[in-house]
């Protein structure tokens, strides 16, 4: 939904979203779409809070952000400004803006990509437990994380598919 369709279509719920008008688009994706940048597109200068209630298309619902913020591990940096806070920080704060209205998608663009190894297999998990109520698809270059954490793994290289990989992650879910 954030770029023209050049043929085909687009089906999500039953519904053809190419069909859709502008303003019909951006309810779908501010309701039902949850994004995740890798370079987090947070306001330096604006608090945790703050940048989060950017997000939110209910209106000033704090307990909803605090709730959000307590299962990311960073309540006590609500009032903190983003340019105070480390990289695995900056990227909880974007994951809780993805997901403050409660999204059925959950898209994430190289979530760890600028993270040590620490930072990354904390986010992953945090993907992981999200997917466990709604779906999240991420892209990475990974391959480790990939494997220990996706339930599917779809190879594309030079926008083929080269193979689809279902994966049975036991470990993970005991």
């Amino acid at each position: 939904g954030l770029l023209d369709v050049d043929s085909g279509k687009v089906m999500l719920d039953n519904k053809d979203i190419t069909k859709f008008n502008n303003k019909m688009l951006c309810n779908y994706r501010n309701n039902m779409i949850g994004y995740i940048f890798q370079d987090y597109y947070l306001i330096d200068y604006m608090s945790v809070m703050d940048n989060i209630r950017l997000g939110q298309t209910i209106y000033n619902n704090d307990n909803r952000i605090e709730d959000v913020l307590k299962k990311l591990g960073i309540y006590e940096k609500r009032k903190v400004k983003i340019s105070k806070l480390s990289g695995g920080e900056k990227q909880r704060v974007a994951i809780a803006r993805a997901i403050i209205n409660n999204p059925d998608i959950v898209l994430a663009d190289e979530p760890t990509g600028a993270m040590d190894t620490d930072n990354g297999i904390k986010i992953m998990k945090i993907l992981k437990e999200i997917s466990r109520d709604k779906l999240v698809i991420v892209v990475s270059h990974d391959k480790d994380l990939a494997n220990k954490y996706a339930d599917r793994i779809i190879n594309i290289i030079d926008g083929k598919v080269e193979y689809y990989h279902q994966i049975d992650n036991r470990e993970f879910r005991e």
